[in-house]
């Protein structure tokens, strides 16, 4: 009787995390759902734009439950002052805590963190003099990265920033690299694998670059674009050990034959096409995701922020492809459609959807948006593509102790990797040692070889992992 009951409990949690569902409130001018993450208890925490009585935006948070019943809603003053303007740009979770990245006016990326409780009340707030432009946490160290701006240049269209990592009550723990000087950059990006990747046009000449948080490169290649390349525009994920996985955007100028994926090998920075969209509609690449075997790519346009999803294997074969605008236009009773400012896709292949209804002004008799749209879309779901075949419980990883050591390293890893093969390469690419993995620990005397850092990769079938290693 108690497996029974547990099988049906399992089964109940598993239809309950593919709920659809759809939270629509019209309010006023110029209002909007910023956007929507799930948080580990099961819920969604929806950060927005809110309009005042007097014309003055403040931010504001909204909870959810796994229905999208919404459980509370609370709205926060620019701390810096009270009759300043208060934008939300970006919220994350860590273990104990939410940050909420926001900006002082419409157009800045944000110059403000907060920290709050899970319940939405204000722990501390962090004010500093240039703009955040992202943010990531990463919890094996405890650390909050910001990507912030150190330099602008319009004229050149070009910017510089330094990559900042603090502790959870907000102090500046080290200036972990500075991208972008001289030559200035149009885009940085925050990875979820410890790296960060930017992105510089000259003329018909586009650079892209990924390196580690000490400055190690991962990779570096020129990918040749048209006449007028695109400024701006980036995503890239790590498909494998040796292959990166690329998009330049076109927010910019919308060509078609701008919307490719290219990959590109790491030991010789070959690029290679692999695939063009071929949809006029489509403007620019907003997000790419790689869940277990597929790789999702949302595609914006008509100025909406992911309208179009496709998805991928890792040799870039489409596997099916969905319109989440025209999903969204057939399941609500908006009179004015809408907007959409954000999409996230969860591990459990859920879309969760930020924007807002399109409504009459009543200052002007425009169409604006005025008010929060947020929905959940289980994609994967329905689509038909197994859940279960997509994600890791728990992540692989290996850890290597002590590092920087002077001789001697012992390696303590997954047992998927036994029987595969473990390598070191200096920074240079050349392999100083490999050999076949016996056990789930592996000790190493390191004398033979020079000070500096190396590569450690550890590989087994189609799973590869890599970590730098410093001789001191």
């Amino acid at each position: 009787m108690n497996k029974f009951l547990c099988f049906l409990l399992l089964l109940s949690s598993q239809l309950f995390c593919q709920q659809e569902w759809t939270y629509s409130e019209p309010t006023h001018d110029g209002e909007m759902s910023i956007e929507m993450i799930q948080i580990s208890d099961g819920s969604y925490l929806s950060i927005t734009s809110v309009s005042t009585d007097s014309c003055r935006y403040i931010g504001g948070l909204r909870k959810f439950n796994a229905l999208g019943q919404l459980l509370w809603s609370k709205e926060y003053a620019n701390p810096e002052s009270q009759t300043n303007q208060l934008y939300f740009r970006q919220i994350i979770e860590t273990p104990n805590c939410i940050f909420i990245r926001a900006g002082s006016e419409f157009s800045t990326h944000g110059n403000i963190l907060m920290k709050l409780d899970k319940e939405g009340n204000v722990i501390q707030n962090f004010v500093l003099t240039q703009e955040v432009m992202n943010m990531a946490y990463y919890q094996e160290e405890d650390l909050l990265y910001i990507e912030h701006l150190v330099d602008l240049d319009l004229t050149n269209k070009g910017s510089a920033f330094a990559l900042y990592s603090l502790d959870l009550q907000l102090n500046i723990f080290k200036t972990a690299y500075q991208l972008g000087l001289p030559a200035l950059l149009d885009k940085a990006k925050i990875n979820s694998d410890k790296s960060i990747s930017t992105w510089r046009a000259e003329g018909e000449r586009w650079f892209f670059k990924t390196v580690t948080f000490d400055g190690d490169v991962l990779v570096e290649a020129e990918v040749t674009g048209d006449e007028n390349p695109l400024y701006g525009e980036l995503d890239a994920i790590q498909l494998s050990e040796k292959r990166w996985l690329i998009a330049p955007g076109g927010l910019f100028q919308q060509s078609e034959e701008n919307l490719s994926l290219f990959t590109i090998d790491t030991e010789n920075a070959e690029t290679k096409y692999h695939f063009m969209f071929g949809n006029s509609t489509l403007t620019h690449v907003t997000d790419l995701w790689s869940i277990g075997t597929y790789i999702v790519v949302s595609i914006g346009g008509n100025n909406n922020q992911g309208e179009y999803f496709y998805v991928f294997n890792q040799q870039l074969q489409l596997i099916n492809q969905f319109n989440l605008y025209n999903h969204l236009l057939e399941n609500t009773e908006d009179e004015h459609d809408f907007l959409i400012s954000r999409v996230n896709l969860n591990d459990k292949g859920e879309l969760l959807t930020a924007g807002a209804p399109y409504i009459l002004s009543e200052m002007n008799g425009d169409i604006v948006p005025g008010g929060y749209l947020n929905a959940v879309y289980p994609l994967f779901n329905k689509l038909g593509l197994s859940i279960s075949n997509t994600t890791n419980p728990l992540p692989i990883t290996f850890t290597i102790y002590p590092n920087p050591t002077r001789s001697f390293i012992t390696i303590t890893l997954d047992k998927i990797f036994i029987g595969g093969n473990y390598s070191i390469t200096d920074m240079q690419g050349r392999k100083v040692h490999q050999s076949i993995i016996e056990s789930e620990s592996i000790t190493h005397d390191l004398n033979q070889l020079l000070k500096g850092k190396y590569i450690i990769n550890l590989a087994k079938d189609d799973i590869q992992k890599s970590n730098v290693l410093v001789i001191n």
